[in-house]
């Protein structure tokens, strides 16, 4: 059987080369800064994830069946193994959709947090950890994205598991060939379908925690010595082949360790609702600001989008569960125009799922596939509202609060962590977490971080 690029080296053995060379002196302060920020808030989302009854059936699960080891499990007084604590921390960090865009941190964090506390590991570890964790995920999610969602499959798990599987093996001080290996054995793991954004299911948060507890197994296994394919990114079963119909592999391993490319991609969320309708949420908050717009004066609503967006948000009218309510954008329009918020809250009241007026205003939301939603237009949405009394007011937002080009101020970020920690921690508490995550670069351990975690007795 050919190989693709026979006789050059395989995407993985490129990869494998740069977590074990990257330092932390390769990444500028600004770098520096923004993982912090995604490690910050990450944190703060595992915390409240902690709280909430579908992943406490994944905890219960896991302490049943993890037995104990040296890891924190956020939120909770247990420990478990690398494995598991990252399978219950991941899936706490992707508990309520208000992880990173992308989902590349609630991959990363939770795997890298882990073995780092395992093997106490410094605070510039850590980082550097954090971020060739960050850097591989976004290369490989250019290369293959929307084309893994639209194929019907969730990227959390068949990229989180290769991102974890870097961190791991480079916090477990794995060879080159090691790193090749376990990669290749990452890739046995990529799974996951996306019909939660058809029909629902709260299976959806696990999928974090898979891809996490996958990557970091990965390494252990390929530190013992099992061995995995070389090119499982371009094998002629690789992922490039099964998963999507063709990946754009020019920028995989493009200046790979010369070049970091992740930290304009990292966005953070400022609803807990899926990404592709966060624009038509600020797009229909603007309009009813400046026209004071009520629920009983509004026809219908019409909102453009990106094509993809039509199954991956807005396919969904009338929740059944929480992860349905937060998929859906004819739900989440309608929470801001008769409630006036999208808060965690309001979507997991299931009143409200089936309350007259939310159900009377969703029916008039209707979504279309906007041709000019490309390039850098991918994520924005035109809000058109049409009233009783003839007039038709529209919106446009090209670019969600949170992101590179319409960022969340330093304050904004902080009120969301806070918001988020103080649903487990007390405020002296928190306010330590803040300090810690801001001094990670000069900490001999990444311990004293994890210790503060732990639920109050």
């Amino acid at each position: 059987m050919s190989v693709p690029n026979a006789g050059l080296p395989t995407y993985t053995e490129r990869f494998a080369r740069f977590v074990r060379n990257v330092r932390f002196e390769d990444l500028s302060p600004g770098h520096v800064a923004r993982i912090k920020d995604c490690i910050r808030d990450q944190i703060g989302v595992q915390l409240v994830g902690s709280t909430l009854p579908w992943t406490r059936i994944v905890y219960d699960y896991a302490r049943e069946i993890g037995g104990s080891g040296a890891c924190t499990v956020v939120g909770t007084t247990t420990r478990l193994s690398a494995p598991e604590a990252a399978f219950v921390n991941a899936t706490f960090g992707h508990g309520c959709e208000l992880d990173d865009v992308g989902h590349a941190g609630v991959a990363v964090i939770p795997a890298a947090l882990a073995v780092a506390e395992q093997l106490n590991a410094t605070g510039r570890e850590f980082l550097t950890t954090v971020a060739l964790g960050y850097e591989i995920f976004f290369r490989l999610f250019d290369a293959v994205m929307p084309q893994i969602l639209e194929r019907g499959f969730h990227q959390q798990v068949v990229l989180g598991v290769f991102s974890s599987a870097a961190v791991a093996g480079r916090l477990l001080g794995l060879t080159e060939d090691q790193l090749v290996h376990a990669f290749g054995v990452a890739g046995s793991h990529a799974s996951a379908t996306a019909e939660y954004d058809q029909s629902g299911g709260e299976v959806k948060r696990m999928h974090a925690g898979l891809g996490a507890r996958g990557g970091v197994q990965s390494a252990l296994l390929a530190r013992r010595g099992l061995t995995g394919p070389r090119p499982i990114l371009e094998g002629q079963r690789g992922i490039f082949r099964t998963f999507v119909a063709y990946a754009r592999e020019e920028g995989i391993a493009a200046d790979l360790g010369q070049k970091f490319v992740f930290e304009p991609k990292i966005a953070f969320k400022m609803y807990p609702a899926v990404a592709s309708v966060h624009t038509a949420i600020e797009a229909l908050g603007q309009l009813i600001d400046k026209y004071q717009i009520k629920p009983k004066d509004v026809r219908q609503i019409r909102v453009g989008i990106r094509e993809y967006a039509l199954m991956h948000g807005a396919a969904i009218v009338a929740p059944s569960d929480v992860l349905s309510a937060q998929f859906s954008l004819a739900f989440s329009l309608a929470l801001r125009l008769v409630i006036g918020r999208n808060d965690l809250d309001l979507y997991m009241n299931e009143k409200l799922w089936t309350d007259e007026n939310i159900v009377q205003v969703s029916g008039k939301v209707t979504a279309y596939a906007d041709p000019s939603a490309k390039r850098d237009r991918l994520a924005g949405s035109l809000v058109s509202v049409e009233m009783n009394d003839g007039r038709k007011l529209e919106q446009y937002v090209q670019h969600r609060k949170g992101t590179p080009q319409n960022p969340a101020t330093k304050v904004e970020l902080m009120e969301k962590f806070v918001s988020l920690a103080e649903s487990v921690l007390q405020h002296p508490q928190i306010d330590e977490v803040v300090r810690v995550v801001d001094r990670l670069e000069h900490a001999d351990s990444v311990r004293p971080l994890t210790a503060l975690l732990v639920a109050p007795q």
